[in-house]
C-alpha cells in the first residue's frame, strides 16, 4: 500500500512543485483556514506548549503567535514540495548563511576538521539542510529516524538527499561518522526531539524540566568533532539566514554535560527571539523524570 501511494503522489507532488511559490503560499493560506480552524490540528498540543513555555506573555499574545505559528507551518509544508524542483541557485537564494557565520565553518574546515550541528526545528530546517548541501564544500550528512510510513519515508530521504547529503538513520551514526571521509563532513543532529527519561540529560527548558538526547556530547566528545549550533530564523516569507555560533572546538576538553547545556541554551534564546518559528505541534514534554 505505502509503495502504490508513493508511485501515485510523488508525480503530484512534482507537478506542484513546478507552480510558482506565489501560486503555492495561496495553497498555504487555504491549508492555514483548514489546520487552524477545521477541526484544529493538534491546538489543544499547540496551546499547552505555548502557554507553558512562554510564561511571562499574556493570552492575547499567545494566541498571536498560535496563529502565526500555523501560518509558517503550512508554508514549510509546501516549501518543502517546493524542494523537489528547487535549483541549487534557487536554495541558496532563499536560505543563506548569516554574515559571518559561514565564516565559522571555514576555519574549522581550513584545519581539517570534520564538524557536528546541533540544530532545533526552527524555520525552515528542511531549506537549510537543503542549501548547505548545495554548496558543495563538505559532504552534509542529515540525522533521521526513519517514519513509519514508508511512503513519507521515501519521499523525504529523495528531498534531503538531492543535492548530495546523506541522510543518517539515526541508529547507526556512530559508525558511519567514524568512516573516513575525503572531504570534510558537517553532520547534523535535531536537538529538540523527546528521548526516552531513563537515556537523557535533564535540563531547565522553557521553564520545564525537559529531557535532552545526549547523542552530540557523546559523539562529539569520542571522536573531538568541533560542536556548532545553528539557527535558522525567518526573514520574510520563503527567505531564511542560518545563523552559526561555536559551541566548543575541542569537546574533549568540556565537562560531562556541558555541550548539552549549551546548545539547550543557545535554542532556547532562539525560540524567544522568534517564538511562532518553532514547532509546537510535538508532545516534547511527555516524559517525566525517573526518580529513585
Amino acid at each position: 500500500m505505502h509503495f502504490l501511494q508513493f508511485w501515485l503522489l510523488y508525480p503530484l507532488l512534482r507537478v506542484l512543485s513546478i507552480m510558482p511559490m506565489r501560486c503555492l503560499y495561496l495553497l498555504s493560506d487555504l491549508l492555514f483556514y483548514l489546520l487552524y480552524y477545521f477541526p484544529g490540528y493538534r491546538r489543544k498540543i499547540v496551546r499547552t506548549n505555548l502557554r507553558n513555555s512562554l510564561i511571562y506573555k499574556e493570552d492575547e499574545e499567545i494566541l498571536s503567535i498560535e496563529k502565526k505559528f500555523y501560518r509558517n507551518f503550512s508554508d514549510i509544508l509546501f516549501e518543502c514540495i517546493k524542494m523537489l524542483s528547487f535549483s541549487k541557485k534557487d536554495i541558496i537564494s532563499r536560505c543563506y548563511f548569516a554574515t559571518g557565520s559561514y565564516e565559522v565553518f571555514k576555519k574549522l574546515f581550513d584545519k581539517g576538521k570534520h564538524v557536528i550541528i546541533a540544530m532545533g526545528h526552527t524555520g525552515n530546517w528542511e531549506f537549510a539542510g537543503l542549501s548547505m548541501s548545495a554548496m558543495e564544500h563538505y559532504i552534509v550528512q542529515v540525522i533521521y529516524r526513519p517514519l513509519a510510513n514508508t511512503y513519507y519515508d521515501k519521499l523525504m530521504f529523495t528531498v534531503r538527499s538531492r543535492f548530495g547529503a546523506v541522510p543518517l538513520d539515526a541508529t547507526k551514526v556512530q559508525r558511519v561518522i567514524m568512516e573516513k571521509k575525503d572531504k570534510p563532513t558537517v553532520t547534523a543532529f535535531i536537538t529538540d526531539q523527546s528521548p526516552p527519561p531513563e537515556s537523557a540529560q535533564w535540563l531547565s527548558f522553557l521553564y520545564q524540566d525537559t529531557p535532552v538526547y545526549k547523542g552530540i556530547e557523546k559523539i562529539s566528545r569520542k571522536l573531538n568533532y568541533p560542536v556548532v549550533f545553528a539557527n535558522v530564523r525567518r526573514v520574510k516569507r520563503g527567505y531564511y539566514e542560518i545563523y552559526i555560533e561555536l559551541i566548543c572546538e575541542n569537546p574533549g576538553k568540556m565537562a560531562d554535560g556541558e555541550i548539552t547545556k549549551i546548545h539547550t541554551c543557545y535554542l532556547e534564546e532562539a525560540i524567544r527571539e522568534q517564538p511562532d518559528n518553532w514547532l509546537w505541534t510535538h508532545r516534547r514534554w511527555k516524559h517525566r523524570r525517573i526518580t529513585n
